[in-house]
């Protein structure tokens, strides 16, 4: 019965941070800084998942970045979206690159 309860609880705990904002702000506008904190959340939590698997080779950080295949087509990534502007081209070269250079 315990674990019922405690399932019980989760998802309480799960559902109301999801679901308060709607009722305390229902018709009214954000403030400006809580709308600008949302603006940049998608693209903090890209680099938050992103960033390890860069930097940090075997589980330990390594200064041998520059053999490091997932390092490599991430600067790729960036700078064909840099100067191109096109997520998808620059995606999918970003993965061609490191496909080449897995297989190098």
């Amino acid at each position: 019965m315990d674990i019922y309860i405690l399932i019980a609880l989760i998802a309480v705990c799960a559902f109301l941070p999801r679901y308060l904002p709607w009722v305390v702000w229902a018709g009214k506008p954000l403030p400006p800084k809580v709308e600008n904190i949302l603006r940049m959340t998608p693209a903090a939590v890209i680099a938050a998942l992103v960033a390890p698997a860069v930097v940090f080779v075997e589980k330990e950080v390594s200064l041998g970045l520059l053999t490091h295949p997932y390092f490599l087509a991430s600067v790729a990534t960036f700078a064909i979206m840099l100067f191109t502007k096109r997520l998808i081209l620059s995606s999918s070269l970003g993965v061609a690159v490191f496909v080449l250079l897995k297989m190098i």
